[in-house]
């Protein structure tokens, strides 16, 4: 399926129908966190073969769809630390043209080619839209953060006690032996049924969710069991606060 060049209300709607018609596909892999607490996480969406990017708005309105959640930064760490396929990031030009869908197609092609058929856990692919508590201060944010890489890559600036990977500052990770290219981040709007938020070729669909009987927002909510999976202790909700509950959402112009 081809979707629109440029990124736009549009494309995303195009993006979202397709999901809700059946046409994406998602795989699912079981990570015990603890014996009160499993979870599935998953690769990226895909739609013929692609993996897709979205907004964060519409990246929640799948999440709902597959009846799933946002990654959180614990969660992404923890898709890391169980991946079976270590990939290097694979970086594109950051310019006026990063949100067209031949650069998405580029960055999910290489990807494939890596991976080579294995039904496997991979990361890092991209960064992720995540679920933050500073969104529920400010709901019409995105919030992202990812693009893992060993530490054993990365070599000390004395300087300024950062760690740089090629010569790209990183940040702590919650994985062991890792550092995090994309700090938390806030920079971006998440985006209205009239205001397109940020996309970029890296902004590739990733999910999260419950096995057994408790949900992710009693997970997410719990004192204890929310440790496992939130840096930032319990969170409010397991949705984006900024993206109304709308199962027929539409781009509205």
């Amino acid at each position: 399926m081809k979707f629109d060049e440029e990124p736009s209300l549009g494309r995303e709607q195009a993006i979202l129908d397709a999901v809700r018609a059946g046409k994406a596909t998602i795989e699912w892999f079981e990570i015990v966190l603890s014996p009160d607490l499993t979870i599935e996480i998953s690769n990226p969406v895909m739609i013929d073969g692609v993996m897709i990017a979205t907004t964060s708005r519409t990246a929640q309105y799948i999440a709902d769809y597959f009846d799933a959640s946002l990654m959180t930064e614990r969660i992404n760490d923890i898709l890391y630390e169980n991946a079976t396929i270590k990939l290097p990031p694979f970086f594109q030009t950051a310019d006026a043209h990063m949100g067209d869908w031949s650069r998405v197609e580029l960055h999910s092609a290489t990807i494939v080619t890596v991976v080579g058929g294995r039904n496997e856990l991979f990361a890092p692919a991209a960064k992720h839209w995540i679920l933050a508590r500073d969104l529920w201060r400010k709901p019409f944010c995105a919030a992202l953060q990812g693009w893992q890489v060993p530490t054993v890559d990365c070599s000390l600036n004395p300087k300024d006690g950062y760690f740089y990977y090629k010569g790209i500052k990183t940040y702590p990770s919650t994985a062991p032996h890792a550092r995090n290219i994309q700090p938390l981040s806030f920079a971006h709007n998440c985006g209205t049924s009239k205001v397109l938020g940020h996309v970029d070729y890296a902004m590739f669909v990733r999910l999260w969710k419950v096995k057994g009987d408790k949900t992710r927002k009693q997970v997410l909510s719990d004192p204890v069991l929310c440790q496992l999976v939130s840096k930032e202790g319990p969170l409010q909700d397991s949705r984006h606060p900024g993206v109304p509950e709308d199962k027929t959402w539409i781009a509205r112009s």
